[in-house]
């Protein structure tokens, strides 16, 4: 959710020295609005997955169920796809069957 978002404030850049700064809680603010947008965006471009065929590579298996990456899914950064079957490094073909914010469901073909 976007309550895990955070600012660090880097001293290297020039933003961090200029006069007027911005509170930091206006700017938590900002930035929780912002990534619930963007929770938006994913979902609503993850809605249009749903019932398509792909390929993903599984990363890992938690809790006993394969988790895996399709090109758009970024490591850390985007969602995952969990399957109902596979191991680590092995690429499949999927269909994608339901999204649940930003991770997708899927079933190996």
């Amino acid at each position: 959710g976007c309550g895990a978002v955070s600012i660090t404030k880097r001293k290297d850049v020039a933003p961090a020295t200029m006069d007027d700064q911005v509170p930091r809680e206006a700017a938590m603010d900002r930035l929780r609005h912002l990534a619930s947008i963007q929770e938006e965006i994913t979902a609503s471009l993850n809605e249009r997955v749903i019932g398509t065929t792909g390929e993903v590579v599984i990363d890992q298996v938690e809790d006993g169920v394969p988790v895996a990456r399709s090109y758009r899914q970024a490591p850390e950064i985007d969602g995952v796809t969990r399957l109902d079957r596979g191991v680590p490094g092995e690429w499949l073909q999927v269909e994608f069957t339901a999204t649940y914010g930003p991770d997708l469901e899927a079933v190996a073909l």
